[in-house]
Protein backbone atom coordinates (compact mmCIF):
# COMPACT_ATOMS: atom_id res chain seq x y z
CA UNK A 1 0.00 0.00 0.00
CA UNK A 2 1.59 3.36 -1.03
CA UNK A 3 1.69 6.37 0.91
CA UNK A 4 -1.26 7.87 -0.72
CA UNK A 5 -3.22 5.43 0.18
CA UNK A 6 -2.65 5.20 3.96
CA UNK A 7 -3.39 8.80 4.19
CA UNK A 8 -6.50 8.68 2.05
CA UNK A 9 -8.43 5.44 3.65
CA UNK A 10 -9.18 7.08 7.27
CA UNK A 11 -10.90 10.02 5.03
CA UNK A 12 -12.90 7.90 3.11
CA UNK A 13 -13.72 5.73 6.13
CA UNK A 14 -14.82 8.58 8.01
CA UNK A 15 -16.65 10.32 5.09
CA UNK A 16 -19.28 6.86 4.85
CA UNK A 17 -19.86 7.09 8.08
CA UNK A 18 -21.06 10.69 8.37
CA UNK A 19 -22.62 9.86 5.42
CA UNK A 20 -24.65 6.78 6.45
CA UNK A 21 -25.28 8.94 9.92
CA UNK A 22 -27.13 11.53 7.86
CA UNK A 23 -28.91 8.81 5.78
CA UNK A 24 -30.19 7.10 8.27
CA UNK A 25 -31.26 10.18 9.78
CA UNK A 26 -33.07 11.83 7.19
CA UNK A 27 -34.63 7.88 6.79
CA UNK A 28 -36.21 8.45 10.32
CA UNK A 29 -37.19 11.90 10.45
CA UNK A 30 -39.35 11.43 6.71
CA UNK A 31 -40.74 7.70 8.19
CA UNK A 32 -41.93 9.32 11.46
CA UNK A 33 -43.84 11.85 9.50
CA UNK A 34 -45.40 9.77 7.16
CA UNK A 35 -46.13 7.94 9.87
CA UNK A 36 -47.98 10.22 11.75
CA UNK A 37 -50.12 12.03 9.16
CA UNK A 38 -48.24 15.01 8.19
CA UNK A 39 -47.99 13.44 4.33
CA UNK A 40 -50.95 11.48 3.51
CA UNK A 41 -50.11 8.45 0.97
CA UNK A 42 -52.85 6.40 1.49
CA UNK A 43 -55.71 8.03 -0.39
CA UNK A 44 -58.72 6.31 1.21
CA UNK A 45 -57.70 7.81 4.17
CA UNK A 46 -58.91 11.56 3.74
CA UNK A 47 -62.07 11.16 6.24
CA UNK A 48 -60.06 9.93 8.79
CA UNK A 49 -59.83 12.85 11.87
CA UNK A 50 -56.47 12.56 14.33
CA UNK A 51 -57.14 13.86 17.57
CA UNK A 52 -54.63 14.49 19.86
CA UNK A 53 -55.32 13.72 23.48
CA UNK A 54 -54.10 12.89 27.10
CA UNK A 55 -55.55 10.24 29.09
CA UNK A 56 -57.23 10.97 32.51
CA UNK A 57 -58.13 7.67 34.03
CA UNK A 58 -57.87 4.06 32.97
CA UNK A 59 -61.14 2.45 34.32
CA UNK A 60 -60.37 -1.57 32.91
CA UNK A 61 -57.53 -3.63 31.51
CA UNK A 62 -58.87 -6.65 30.17
CA UNK A 63 -56.27 -9.47 28.74
CA UNK A 64 -57.31 -12.00 26.56
CA UNK A 65 -55.23 -15.14 25.49
CA UNK A 66 -56.05 -16.81 22.52
CA UNK A 67 -54.07 -20.15 21.70
CA UNK A 68 -52.85 -20.92 18.40
CA UNK A 69 -54.70 -24.14 16.61
CA UNK A 70 -52.74 -27.11 17.04
CA UNK A 71 -50.44 -25.60 19.81
CA UNK A 72 -52.07 -26.19 22.66
CA UNK A 73 -49.26 -27.59 24.10
CA UNK A 74 -46.60 -24.97 23.26
CA UNK A 75 -46.47 -21.78 25.40
CA UNK A 76 -47.73 -19.29 21.81
CA UNK A 77 -50.62 -17.54 22.47
CA UNK A 78 -52.03 -14.41 21.10
CA UNK A 79 -52.60 -11.89 24.16
CA UNK A 80 -54.84 -9.28 23.76
CA UNK A 81 -55.33 -6.65 25.97
CA UNK A 82 -58.07 -4.02 25.64
CA UNK A 83 -57.87 -0.79 28.12
CA UNK A 84 -60.64 1.08 28.62
CA UNK A 85 -60.27 4.81 29.90
CA UNK A 86 -61.32 8.48 29.74
CA UNK A 87 -59.23 11.38 28.02
CA UNK A 88 -59.53 15.05 27.90
CA UNK A 89 -59.25 16.06 23.82
CA UNK A 90 -56.16 18.64 23.39
CA UNK A 91 -56.91 19.37 19.09
CA UNK A 92 -59.68 18.91 17.09
CA UNK A 93 -63.11 19.46 16.91
CA UNK A 94 -63.38 17.61 20.52
CA UNK A 95 -61.11 20.13 22.21
CA UNK A 96 -61.15 20.34 25.81
CA UNK A 97 -64.08 17.98 26.02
Amino acid sequence: MSNLEKRYKPNRNLAIYIATLLLSGIFLFVGNRIAVGEKQIFGGAKDVQIIRAKVIQIIDVKKNADVLPGMEEEQNTNTVTTYTFTARALSGAQKRK
